[in-house]
């Protein structure tokens, strides 16, 4: 490895080889780190300080991507470790780790490990944080609130509660609570935070009043947040969040603009790809579309909501099985969470393909899930009320063929806006 040979009988080696193995890592060398922490291996004489080195060993394999490995050596730490502190941490570790790699369910029980064992209010709380972000991600956006609330109970780190509150909003949004969201967004805000932390808030607070059909004012917090001159990658996501605010006042061209802009600085940014694909679809450029939302999962292939706008693309294109098929994969990656809008599009579709009984058994599905899932119960008193014959599918406006119920699939909720992918606090 060069220039440390961790000699001298007073050293101990195995601790000189995991500290080699943490510098190394703080500044980037993941690789020569694992290097270090493999003769750290070798020489470590107890479980103990062996789980202390497979958790060093989780990490760097994470930030090289080899996810999978990543996870093996988490298990490892959590197995070997002595000190709740490590096994905590590898728990909390391990949850992100999982989630990265689409396994939901393990992820949120790897967080209550976690917990469970944290030695300090102030893991509890981030962890209870990241937490709520995997519950969001699978619909239960209450449960999700609720570790927020109890995370920010814990906590008095000024920096982490703006995090919180802004998560809180995001989630509230997600909720359809609009004008909540706004105001702990404002919360969020009250609290003293970095440069690039403000505009990523102001940057979601956009988002917000977007939804809510205030445009100018989404594109004035769009504004203040580029006023506050963040990096690269900060900067791509707030164009893209003023793409989505051009896109929803019908602006397309300018949304497209935006994403172009944003696409040059940072071609990996998911959000940018995703708007795109959703103004290429309102211009009826459906294989654009598809392109760009092809592009985001190459670099997000879990994404919830680039699957189920594919499935929107596709069915424009009148490709019914691949939609259903990018369904089932949302499906899948939620296999244990209700997931009511995703059976009612999976059942719209269906009927756009003429699978009429198919597509009224997921809408009954959808409605056990959800009795009051509106769309659902409308558009299966419209399909019972029709002779099966008199489902004709003729293209929308919008270039989707849909049947004479209009039942096109929709999302489910607008993004929850992520900088640089990760929500983690």
């Amino acid at each position: 490895m060069g220039g440390w040979d961790g000699a001298g009988d007073d050293i101990d080696l195995t601790q000189a080889w995991l500290d080699q193995g943490v510098v190394l890592g703080m500044s980037k060398q993941f690789r020569l780190a694992l290097e270090a922490y493999e003769r750290a291996l070798t020489l470590a004489s107890d479980d103990g300080m062996r789980g202390r080195i497979w958790y060093q060993k989780g990490i760097a394999l994470r930030k090289l991507g080899r996810l999978q490995e990543a996870v093996s050596a988490f298990t490892q730490a959590v197995t070997l470790a002595s000190e709740d502190r490590t096994r905590a941490d590898a728990w909390i570790d391990k949850a992100s780790t999982l989630a990265s790699v689409g396994d939901f369910r393990g992820s949120l029980a790897a967080y209550d490990q976690g917990i469970a064992l944290a030695p300090t209010d102030e893991i509890k709380a981030r962890a209870l944080n990241n937490k709520s972000n995997i519950l969001s991600d699978g619909g239960l956006a209450q449960q999700a609130i609720n570790a927020i609330e109890q995370a920010l109970s814990l906590t008095k780190d000024a920096t982490f509660k703006a995090a919180a509150w802004g998560n809180k909003a995001n989630l509230l949004l997600r909720m359809g609570q609009g004008e909540a969201a706004i105001k702990a967004f404002d919360k969020a805000l009250t609290f003293p935070t970095d440069a690039e932390t403000r505009a990523t808030m102001l940057s979601n607070k956009a988002f917000t009043l977007c939804n809510l059909r205030r445009n100018k004012a989404a594109l004035a917090a769009c504004e203040q947040a580029l006023a506050l001159r963040p990096d690269t990658k900060l900067k791509a996501h707030i164009l893209s969040v003023r793409a989505t605010v051009h896109e929803a006042a019908d602006q397309y061209e300018k949304a497209l603009d935006d994403c172009a802009q944003a696409i040059a600085l940072d071609p990996t940014h998911v959000l940018a790809w995703t708007t795109q694909g959703n103004a290429n679809i309102s211009l009826e450029r459906i294989d654009e579309a598809l392109a760009s939302f092809d592009r985001g999962l190459a670099l997000a292939p879990n994404s919830i909501q680039l699957l189920n706008q594919r499935a929107v693309a596709l069915t424009g294109l009148r490709r019914y099985d691949e939609a259903i098929a990018s369904i089932d994969r949302v499906l899948a990656l939620l296999e244990t969470l209700p997931m009511p809008m995703m059976w009612y599009n999976r059942g719209s579709i269906l009927l756009s393909a003429g699978r009429r009984e198919e597509g009224i058994a997921d809408l009954r599905h959808a409605l056990e899930l959800d009795p009051d899932l509106t769309r659902a119960s409308d558009l299966l008193a419209e399909t019972l009320a029709e002779q099966p014959d008199e489902a004709i599918q003729t293209p929308t406006a919008e270039g989707q063929p849909i049947t004479s119920n209009s039942n096109a699939p929709e999302t489910d909720q607008p993004p929850v806006l992520e900088p640089g992918g990760a929500h983690d606090i």
